[in-house]
């Protein structure tokens, strides 16, 4: 049995810049294109979410030099990867910490304060447990992070939290609604 059938459990968070730039050069070494170092540094910069998007754009890139037969420069970069960055920007929807457990804790109707209390009744719980969720799922924030943030907490609290959330929303139509109600009133901000 493999260690994660058996339950490890690991955090995997999208590359930093300087591993995404790296990942262009080796990726690009392996293709045999080159490109100057500052549109590899541009397509790091604007594809930060996870590594297939990365190589999407560079694979874009290279297609559109060997099309044209001619290396691309900023301006071509620009023009060949705008709606991807367009698209990719749509897509990375974060918001500050405060205003998620804000959100959540107007739609519950518990006082904010409650949520990063030490309090344990069920409503309370529920209300801290889907903060958590949509910290980490939302905004990726790390578990001592989003322990920090909801009244010190301890790590562990924060992934019981998670997957006492994750694994409702399968079999929880109305808590799944309750998530998707909340992200809509984050956008409408």
């Amino acid at each position: 049995m493999s260690r994660l059938e058996g339950g490890l459990l690991a955090d995997l968070y999208p590359p930093d810049h300087k591993t995404r730039l790296a990942i262009l050069e080796l990726k690009s070494q392996q293709i045999k294109s080159s490109f100057d170092l500052s549109v590899l540094n541009y397509v790091a910069t604007n594809f930060h979410r996870n590594v297939r998007e990365l190589e999407g754009a560079l694979l874009r890139l290279v297609t559109y030099a060997r099309l044209n037969k001619s290396g691309v420069d900023m301006m071509g970069v620009k023009s060949v990867l705008g709606d991807m960055i367009a698209a990719s920007k749509q897509g990375d929807e974060r918001y500050t910490p405060g205003a998620i457990i804000n959100a959540v804790a107007e739609y519950f109707s518990v006082p904010r304060d409650d949520i990063t209390s030490p309090k344990r009744d069920l409503k309370t719980s529920r209300a801290r447990h889907i903060a958590m969720y949509l910290l980490r799922q939302q905004n990726h924030c790390s578990l001592s992070e989003i322990g920090k943030l909801l009244g010190g907490r301890d790590h562990s609290t924060v992934i019981h939290g998670c997957e006492k959330i994750s694994s409702s929303l399968s079999l929880d139509a109305q808590l799944s609604k309750s998530i998707e109600e909340i992200r809509k009133s984050l956008k409408s901000a």
